[in-house]
């Protein structure tokens, strides 16, 4: 029973949120023009996954060595269900330390990213967590099965193109258990 009453609570705060119920006539109320502003004024934020490519190779090329390779995301996009993950690799003469990685981390920062070093799990290697506009990952580099290299892998929740609507709750709920009616307004 503490199931369908956790139900219950969800549906009924949903219904509060939404506003469903309300003879709002059609006026939008202050909350939902809040709303909207803040959608808009994240649409603006919103970096595309070529905008992400031009930060990382900039970055990269402040290394002064080799060149960079961007792995195709494209099919990996469609099996992970985010199309927004830049993955980039640079080899390098010689393993990067902390003051090597810097000038990435310079140009990466002017560019509007945060990054924060994250202390490595291998002794020969180097690591920053990365964040900007609802993008993050990391930035690593070290030795490599290849040879030294360094690496970025990052993520956003937005880049320009619609993300996969996620599965209905009757396709992910584990079987016997209730599915909540859907919401409408």
């Amino acid at each position: 029973m503490r199931g369908v009453g956790r139900a219950v609570t969800v549906l009924a705060l949903a219904a509060a949120l939404t506003g469903c119920g309300e003879g709002g006539g059609g006026r939008a109320t202050d909350g939902e023009a809040a709303t909207a502003s803040a959608t808009a004024a994240r649409a603006e934020d919103e970096l595309t996954v070529a905008q992400v490519r031009r930060d990382v190779r900039a970055a990269f090329e402040a290394v002064g060595q080799g060149r960079v390779r961007f792995a195709d995301m494209a099919e990996a996009g469609k099996v992970t269900g985010n199309p927004c993950r830049v993955v980039a690799f640079l080899r390098t003469a010689e393993p990067l330390d902390r003051e090597a990685v810097r000038p990435v981390l310079t140009v990466l920062e002017e560019r509007g990213w945060r990054s924060d070093w994250q202390p490595p799990s291998e002794d020969d290697a180097v690591g920053w967590h990365l964040e900007k506009n609802r993008w993050a990952g990391f930035l690593g580099a070290g030795d490599s099965p290849e040879g030294p290299a360094m690496v970025v892998s990052l993520s956003g929740t937005a880049c320009g193109v619609p993300l996969p609507t996620p599965p209905a709750a009757s396709e992910t709920a584990p079987p016997g258990l209730p599915t909540p009616p859907a919401l409408t307004h």
